[in-house]
C-alpha cells in the first residue's frame, strides 16, 4: 500500500510504500515522487 507523505503546490505528490520484505531478508520501503497526467501518473 502507499501512502502520500506531502502534496507540493504544483500537486507533485511523496508517497512511500510499506515495509516491503525481499526473498533474502532484506526490508525496503520505496519512495515515489507522482504527479497527475493526461494518461495517469507519471513517476519518478
Amino acid at each position: 500500500m502507499m501512502h502520500t507523505i506531502c502534496k507540493y503546490t504544483d500537486d507533485t505528490e511523496l508517497v512511500i510504500s510499506d515495509l516491503i520484505k525481499r526473498n533474502n531478508g532484506e526490508e525496503v520501503i520505496k519512495v515515489i515522487y507522482e504527479i497527475a497526467s493526461e494518461g495517469g501518473l507519471e513517476s519518478a
